[in-house]
């Protein structure tokens, strides 16, 4: 692949990679994520976040899930400079959370959401 400007590429690092290593996971077909239309991918320490449990009553991963999807995908509606980052209150815990709207990969250009904390990205 080359490009008329920066010339031929050297490597790349695709989406596909970075679930295979663990470093973001396909949610897509998780109930919690269905407010999108598109592909979901989480990053490995939002997973982490939202995989923790609340003691005997805690809620379903799925839950929290929907929570961060319907409150990053409402902020986002609601603000004229795209409200790409939120609070979240999951559990006991209030999470800063970031949306990001992108290809699938760099072969595949169909949009996708990537959600993680700010740092992630």
């Amino acid at each position: 692949m080359t490009d008329p400007i920066f010339g031929e590429l050297i490597s790349k690092y695709t989406r596909a990679q970075a679930v295979e290593d663990g470093l973001q996971f396909d949610v897509t077909d998780d109930p919690g994520a269905k407010v999108y239309k598109t592909a979901v991918y989480v990053t490995a320490a939002l997973h982490a976040e939202l995989k923790r449990g609340q003691g005997k009553d805690a809620e379903t991963y799925s839950a929290r899930l929907w929570d961060v999807c319907y409150l990053l995908a409402t902020f986002a509606r609601d603000r004229s400079d795209g409200g790409r980052e939120c609070d979240v209150k999951v559990g006991r815990r209030r999470l800063h959370v970031r949306g990001e709207c992108g290809p699938v990969d760099i072969d595949d250009p169909r949009p996708a959401i990537t959600l993680g904390f700010p740092s992630d990205f």
